[in-house]
């Protein structure tokens, strides 16, 4: 069985290919030109499974995604989650970037998506996940294959200290 992986990190919020700087289309970056070349890999027939995981490091970083943490109203949220779920992701993991605007609005994105895994932000009192689900055994041909949801254990570290109800193992 050939296995595809399509994965991607870092979009950090760009859905266009534009630092919003001027109207000109400037990058080869963006949500946009992602679904472009996932879509094209998809069109080839030359795998027998195919998942596609975001690595991350998703609602932190453009303008735009600045722009929806200030406004932070559920139908906002909604719809830039709507941009990433076009894709298709199987599983989504969460990145350090996804707690720059603090863990209450990062668990409004995670309740919008239900391919979240996470195996080590823990709720600081069960000392189970926080969110999502540790990891998720996909099934192909009677060939299975496990994904773990790892995110660096060093964000208390780059992050505003504050009273948490989560760990990082």
């Amino acid at each position: 069985m050939k296995l595809k992986l399509l994965l991607t990190s870092d979009s950090h919020g760009f859905i266009r290919p534009t630092t919003y700087q001027n109207r000109k289309i400037t990058g080869d970056f963006g949500i946009t030109k992602l679904a472009t070349a996932f879509s094209q890999e998809e069109a080839k027939d030359d795998y027998d499974y195919l998942l596609k995981i975001n690595n991350g490091d998703f609602i932190q970083g453009s303008a735009l995604a600045t722009y929806l943490n200030k406004k932070n109203t559920l139908s906002a949220i909604q719809r830039f989650n709507d941009v990433f779920n076009t894709i298709g992701f199987d599983a989504t993991i969460v990145g350090n970037h996804e707690f720059n605007y603090g863990f209450d609005y990062l668990k409004q994105f995670i309740n919008q998506d239900s391919q979240v895994l996470n195996a080590n932000i823990l709720n600081s009192e069960t000392k189970q996940s926080a969110f999502g689900k540790p990891y998720q055994i996909y099934e192909q041909a009677g060939v299975k294959i496990g994904l773990l949801g790892l995110t660096t254990a060093y964000i208390p570290n780059w992050e505003q200290p504050q009273k948490n109800s989560w760990i990082a193992v």
